[in-house]
């Protein structure tokens, strides 16, 4: 109503109040409805109307509140017929207004006693009628006519003609007086269109999502936007204004228990009788009682939402509605859900980045990469992967939660002992990131530099990537490296950890003797090479295929194998390696399964094969060799096994 009125008065403005001032406003007007509602349906069929689910809680609650004030004011103008602002109160020194005023107080109290206690479908019809009726009979005490009453302010007072009203009939006529406007003043009249569009599709989305929470049910808010749509072209197509649902009206009628579709047919059938009918009828509704039910409605809206919600919020967001609230007394609804608004995505900026963006945190000895070493192997990374640290970030970085991360980690770093060799970040669960967060991660490389650590970037966006990029944070050094995922950058971490491992260390670890380490003696390591056949393998080349018979055991001795999972019309998937000094393909054997993946070469490779009938003559023959051979496999699994528990600790920690 307020940009709509603000329309028609820049239009007779721009008319110099010429003679077809008023008609041309009227069809202007008219037109604005229209191309509203065509808007509203537009929105709704692009699904617009679950926008408003972003908005938060508080704001709504503010929403509903300032609605409950307008109402209460409301109440009091209709009760006095006075303008209520502060250099009008002086107004209320007329007798008969004052009058008015007591009598609509009492039925509001009476209003609020009644239906605050009883929710009878029935109280609110009968109050209605019976305050008219009281009111009636008080006017005919005093000896007040129906005519002096309206005149007094105790009646409405309307007038006897009813019709209907086309405005675009004129336009042929109307056109010439359009023709004079000039250029600027029709854009600035297509803006408040524009801004007529933006209010009523917020009033229409907010107040139904304000009906949906005080009456517990979901509404369908894209079928919202398309009928208010059509409803507004209609009319305009009949010259009215726009119009929009109410939380009055909907609250009335769910009071007086008329919660079906029939209640708003009704209701138009009626209003459109008495308009061609009799709209003198109207005259005889008493504005005391008009003005108690916006009183109550009002206090209701009050009591719920300025109340009663401070023992359903935190103590900020309760302060929130009191401060939306406030604003929009003194400003408006726009003015004071903008600012709610702005305030919310402050507030909720705040606590979003208290919430830590760290997923998980491990160290390389707790979680290991796909490869699957030897127990000497493995035995080296326990003792010395705790200086790799890997983070997995999530959700969205912005500056605040990024701060906070890059603080943790420049304390971690600063406080290890032994020093951090590698850090790993992992952005498989980050959704997005700022500008203001990259350049805070070319802060975390500064760091990384002053302490010699090498950092590693993985599972990233090709977005984020370029954005770290641009900020220098990665260049093309080995400084800061990127990897495809968290398996590959576990990987890297693992070989440098074997490649600093001492000469000593990896002359044990790759001698081969290692099997006879294992087996407990060079003589059962000769023994046992009499059972097993040598196979060598080029990149490339199957070991075994996925649903092949599992007929043999094989020992790595040299090179390394890739396991993969053929699934149902996608691609393989690597399910690990296997590197030197381990055995694969046991498990299978041991529970006479096939196989359940395919074993590919990926280097150069020699194994061992030992197949079902030569363990069976191993365990026939020797025993002992045999029972070595077992225990050697069982400390295997045991490993890898140990390994697993590990990462579920750290995955869960």
């Amino acid at each position: 109503t307020a940009v709509q009125s603000t329309l028609a008065a820049t239009l007779v403005t721009g008319l110099h109040g010429g003679s077809f001032a008023l008609s041309l406003m009227m069809v202007a007007l008219a037109l604005s409805t229209a191309l509203t509602g065509a808007a509203l349906y537009a929105a709704g069929t692009l699904r617009m109307g679950r926008w408003i689910r972003y908005v938060p809680h508080p704001v709504i609650s503010g929403f509903l509140a300032s609605t409950g004030w307008v109402l209460t004011i409301g109440g009091l103008r209709v009760m006095t017929d006075l303008p209520l602002r502060p250099q009008t109160l002086h107004l209320l020194a007329n007798p008969i207004a004052q009058q008015r005023l007591v009598v609509g107080l009492i039925f509001t109290l009476v209003f609020c006693l009644l239906l605050f206690r009883s929710k009878h479908f029935l109280w609110l019809p009968s109050l209605l009628i019976g305050g008219t009726i009281l009111t009636h009979l008080l006017l005919m005490v005093r000896h007040i006519s129906i005519v002096e009453a309206q005149k007094q302010g105790w009646l409405l007072s309307v007038t006897k003609t009813g019709g209907a009203w086309l405005p675009y009939h004129e336009l042929h006529d109307l056109w010439a007086h359009w023709q004079p406007l000039s250029a600027p003043f029709v854009w600035s009249f297509l803006g408040g269109v524009a801004v007529l569009i933006t209010v009523t599709a917020i009033g229409v989305l907010v107040t139904a999502a304000a009906i949906e929470l005080s009456t517990a049910a979901d509404a369908d808010l894209d079928r919202e936007l398309k009928a208010h749509g059509l409803a507004n072209v209609l009319s305009g197509a009949f010259g009215g204004l726009v119009g929009c649902n109410a939380i009055v009206r909907s609250a009335l009628n769910r009071q007086a228990g008329a919660a079906s579709r029939l209640s708003g047919v009704l209701t138009g059938v009626l209003c459109l009788a008495t308009n061609f009918l009799s709209p003198q009828l109207m005259g005889y509704i008493a504005r005391p009682v008009m003005g108690a039910t916006l009183m109550y409605l009002g206090l209701r809206l009050l009591l719920e939402w300025a109340y009663n919600s401070r023992k359903k919020l935190n103590q900020i967001e309760y302060i929130l509605v009191l401060t939306i609230l406030v604003l929009i007394i003194q400003f408006g609804f726009v003015v004071g859900l903008l600012i709610g608004l702005i305030a919310s995505c402050i507030t909720f900026a705040i606590s979003y980045s208290r919430v830590s963006v760290i997923k998980n945190a491990f160290t390389a000895d707790e979680h290991s990469s796909k490869v699957q070493r030897s127990a000497a192997e493995m035995k080296i990374l326990r003792e010395r992967g705790g200086r790799y640290s890997v983070l997995r970030l999530r959700g969205y970085l912005f500056f605040g939660s990024t701060i906070n991360l890059i603080d943790d980690v420049r304390q971690q770093i600063a406080a290890r002992t032994p020093p951090m060799r590698g850090l790993v970040l992992d952005f498989q669960y980050v959704t997005g990131i700022d500008t203001s967060s990259a350049h805070s991660f070319l802060k975390l490389r500064q760091t990384i530099e002053r302490y010699d650590i090498q950092g590693i970037f993985c599972s990233m966006k090709p977005e984020i990537e370029a954005m770290l990029r641009r900020e220098k944070c990665i260049t093309d050094d080995k400084r800061c490296l990127v990897l495809p995922d968290m398996d590959r950058a576990l990987e890297h971490c693992e070989q440098r950890i074997l490649s600093d491992a001492s000469s000593a260390t990896k002359e044990d670890l790759y001698a081969p003797e290692w099997l006879t380490r294992e087996l407990g003696s060079k003589e059962d390591a000769d023994r046992f090479f009499t059972y097993v056949e040598m196979v060598q393998l080029q990149p490339g080349d199957y070991l075994f295929r996925q649903g092949d018979p599992a007929e043999e055991i094989y020992v790595v001795a040299t090179g390394r194998v890739g396991i993969f999972l053929q699934l149902p019309n996608k691609q393989q998937l690597r399910l690990r390696s296997v590197t030197s000094n381990t055995t694969l393909g046991e498990m299978a054997v041991y529970r006479k399964n096939v196989r359940s993946a395919s074993v590919i070469c990926e280097e150069p490779t020699c194994v061992y094969r030992l197949t079902r009938e030569a363990l069976s003559r191993m365990e026939e023959k020797e025993p002992q060799l045999a029972i070595a051979f077992h225990y050697f496999v069982v400390r295997t699994l045991a490993d890898r096994l140990m390994g697993s528990d590990r990462t579920i600790a750290a995955l869960e920690r």
